[in-house]
């Protein structure tokens, strides 16, 4: 009678164990590895700079953000600052500078973003290639000597030409059909 106890309190001990270390793993599995960077400040100005060298600049005056002195598309600018403002971090592919050429992060083929806010530099985003998912891409923050892959397809975020940005003229086709 007495072994069937012991083995009744062994099992249920042993059931008991494996509960928590089923819980425990449910836990530290559940937790999401995407890291969110933010700037500390409201960016005020960016400036892009594509690989063949043309420069981007849109900044805000007044509320209103304006690319080459001319009004910029509330979207277009607002997803542009967004992008730069905050970057989820997918994991990181590379702790070694000798790799920007192959993640597209070498001076030749990266866009490189510069966030400003009062003048003061917020953030340095460099971004490469995308990745084989497309949905990703390989971007370098500031001056960090890491490799990380990135949520969305930042470089076509980037790459715009100013008169994609550039708020269109309305015309009279489009005031009327407004009108009515």
């Amino acid at each position: 009678m007495k072994n069937i106890y012991t083995r009744k309190i062994v099992l249920l001990s042993s059931i008991a164990v494996l509960f928590v270390i089923y819980i425990l793993q449910i836990s530290f599995l559940g937790r999401s590895k995407v890291k969110t960077v933010c700037t500390n400040e409201e960016i005020d100005s960016v400036e892009i700079t594509k690989n063949n060298g043309h420069i981007l600049s849109l900044k805000k005056e007044n509320e209103k953000w304006l690319v080459e002195n001319f009004p910029a598309m509330e979207n277009r600018a607002n997803r542009i600052v967004n992008s730069v403002n905050e970057i989820k971090i997918l994991s990181t592919v590379s702790y070694d500078l000798s790799d920007l050429e192959r993640y597209g992060l070498n001076d030749e083929n990266a866009v490189k973003v510069v966030a400003s806010y009062g003048g003061k530099v917020e953030r340095t985003l460099y971004v490469g290639k995308n990745s084989v998912a497309g949905s990703q891409c390989y971007v370098r923050l500031d001056d960090e000597k890491k490799i990380y892959l990135a949520q969305g397809s930042l470089k076509s975020t980037f790459e715009v030409s100013a008169d994609e940005i550039k708020e269109k003229p309305k015309t009279e086709n489009s005031q009327s059909a407004e009108i009515e």
